[in-house]
Formats: structure tokens, sequence, C-alpha cells
């Protein structure tokens, strides 16, 4: 009898193990959504299938009960590696889909398409020959596209060689800084790329053509509102980092930052004045502005993400499911709080130059942009353009 006693507890004690591992690998899934839970479930089985395995041996069960429990315990364990397996395979699927940028060949001049903006009447400049190349940021394509329809002739306006070309806010940077175009449609530079202009003993020349807004946003599952300009570099700077420093949420902060030259990545440092800019671990710093988006919206990061970019951006060219826009100081970033100034974070983007190299024809482009025509693109495109007393001086 004790040493039957003894066996039953045994596989008691297994049975309890099982259990235990089991209900702990569980919570963890469900809190933290960690693949490594995986394999807490995982042992759990395996456990459940040893128990019942000794059981056997020992002569414990029925042949059914020990059948149905060893069969029970294989599939739950081979549903956790498909579950694995499928984790695995959409996490990788998530991030091919984190660095890929919107289609802007839908933006191209003359595609047949209404999804430039177009002025009521014909351009009152054409231009013919010598034809300024222009290139700038992602976010601003719609609007530079839109001048060239209506000012360039019509023509296949290659993305990577023609005079209308795409590439983002650093490349056009360089391809300007080497003479390689004309003008470029960017946010300022960043104090990385005056540094290197002055280094090669070139100038640039900035005309403002338009504002815009610079945005913050979380996952649309997390309950936070509104932050002001002070929590903003306080996150940024490393100083706060968890929700519930700055609001009645919980979860430590992921903010995550864009590389080095990007516009949105100097728009922060500018907004960061004289604070420090924390270093980001590896896995927070996103290469593209579609990036952003898609990991802010992730269902994984609901509960800590914040991201930045530009509200045209955000709202218009690629807008993302499972984001929400935050308020700054209780302000809305819309239209309207853009162009009277009652959003705190509003900056100018520019037509770029190299100062005393304009040709004739990029000086009537620039001044055209910024005259009534232009400003007309850049409001219909969904910018905000410049207001009227300061297109005169």
């Amino acid at each position: 009898m004790g040493q039957l006693f003894t066996k039953i507890m045994a596989v008691i004690g297994i049975l309890f193990l099982t259990f235990l591992v089991t209900v702990i690998g569980s919570i963890l899934l469900l809190v933290t959504g960690q693949a490594l839970v995986y394999w807490y479930v995982f042992s759990g089985a395996m456990v459940l299938f040893l128990a019942l395995t000794i059981s056997t041996y020992f002569d414990l069960f029925t042949s059914r009960i020990r059948w149905i429990g060893l069969g029970a315990s294989l599939v739950i364990a081979l549903a956790i590696i498909g579950i694995f397996e499928f984790n695995t395979y959409q996490t990788a699927q998530l991030e091919t889909i984190s660095d890929s940028e919107v289609d802007v060949s839908i933006y191209q001049p003359f595609n047949n398409n209404d999804r430039l903006a177009t002025l009521e009447e014909e351009s009152s400049l054409s231009l013919e020959q010598n034809l300024p190349v222009l290139d700038g940021s992602t976010a601003l394509y719609p609007v530079y596209a839109a001048f060239a329809e209506a000012v360039y002739p019509e023509a296949t306006y290659d993305l990577h060689s023609s005079a209308v070309r795409m590439t983002n806010t650093p490349t056009a940077f360089d391809s300007l800084l080497y003479g390689d175009v004309d003008i470029i449609f960017t946010p300022a530079p960043s104090e990385q790329q005056r540094q290197t202009a002055e280094e090669q003993n070139v100038e640039f020349e900035l005309t403002p053509i338009g504002r815009e807004a610079f945005v913050f946003f979380v996952n649309q599952e997390q309950n936070v509102q509104s932050l002001t300009l002070e929590q903003i570099q306080d996150i940024y700077a490393g100083e706060v980092t968890n929700w519930n420093e700055v609001s009645t949420a919980n979860g430590r902060i992921r903010a995550f930052q864009r590389s080095e030259g990007s516009g949105s990545q100097t728009a922060l440092q500018r907004l960061m004045g004289d604070r420090v800019l924390m270093e980001p671990p590896s896995e927070q710093l996103i290469s593209g502005m579609g990036g952003i988006l898609q990991e802010t919206s992730d269902y994984r990061n609901h509960q800590n993400a914040l991201g930045f970019s530009f509200r045209y951006y955000v709202t218009e060219m690629n807008k993302t499911d499972g984001i929400r826009l935050l308020e700054v100081n209780d302000i809305e970033p819309s239209k309207e709080n853009i162009a009277a100034g009652t959003y705190p974070i509003t900056a100018d983007f520019y037509a770029i130059t190299r100062q005393g190299e304009e040709t004739e024809e990029v000086h009537q482009l620039i001044e055209w942009m910024i005259g009534s025509e232009g400003q007309e693109l850049i409001e219909k495109t969904g910018y905000v353009p410049l207001v009227e007393g300061e297109l005169e001086q």
C-alpha cells in the first residue's frame, strides 16, 4: 500500500508541475506577448506527456485514459509549435512592412489620375527647356509633382533620373550638395547637413513655401490623449520612461526615433532645443517614415509605443489604421490650428537651392511657387499655405 501511495504522489507531483508551468506560460503570453513564453507552454505539455508515460509504466490508469492523455499532450505540443511558427512568420512580415514607404509612383506628374492638385486656370508660368531638376522628401512629393504638372511640359518623369525625382530627405540634400539637382523640397536641414555643406563651401538658400505640423501619435488602444511640450521633451530625453508619469495609462514607453538626417528626426532634434536627445535602442530606431507608423500601430505595441511624423504624411499619404494623433498642450494638430498658429509644433517647409547658383528658370519657378498659383496648389494638396502677409515680405 505504501509503495502504491508513493507512486501516486509522484504522478500527482508531476501533474501539479505541469499545471504550474502551463499557467505561468499562459500568463506570460497574455501579459508580454513574447515568443519565449511558448517554451513554457510547450514544456508544460512535455511534462504532462512524461507524467502519463510514468502512469503507463506503473499501470495507474486504465488504458483508455492513458491513450487519451498521451494524445492530448501531443496535440497541445504540436499546436504550440504551430502557433510559434505562425508568430515567427507574422513577425517577419510585420518587420518587412515596417520599413516600407507609401507607393509614391501614384503621384507622378501626368499620370492620368486625380491624385495631384490642379489649378482652376492654366498656369501663368510655363517652362519648356532648362527644366530645374527637382527632388525632395517623401511627404512633399505630391506638392512639387503638382508644381511640375502645372508648369513643366507633359512627359514621363521617372522617379530616379528625370527632372522630377523623389528619393528622401537625406539623399535629396546630398544630391543638392553635389549639384545633381537644382531644387529640393524638404523641412529645414539638420545641423549635421548644414555643417557638411559648410565643409564643401556650399551655402543653402531656404525659401519657405508652406507650413506643416510635426505630430506625435500612439496606438489607438492606448488611452493617452494629450501631452505637453515639456512631457514630450522629458520622454525623448529619457527622463520619463513610463506612461503613468505623464498620464493615467501605464506601461514602459517605447519612444521610436528615425535615422539621422531624416526630416522628422531633424524636427525632433529641433523640438528638444538644448535638451539632450536620448540614444535609442536599435529596435526603436526606424529607417522609413512608413515603418514608424506600422510599428506604433502593431498590436504588440498597443500599450507603450510613441511615434512621430508630419501631419500630411500620416493623415493623407499613408493613412494607417491603429494609430491616434495626440494633442499637444491640449491643442489638436488640425489645418485650422496650424494656420492660426495655435498648435505649438509647426514648421515651414522649403524650396532649397545652392545660393548664388540658381538659373533664371529656378528663380522663375520659386517666385511662382510663393505666388498665388503655387500657394493654391499647396493648399489643395492638403498643406497649409503661407499667410498673405508673409508672401508680400
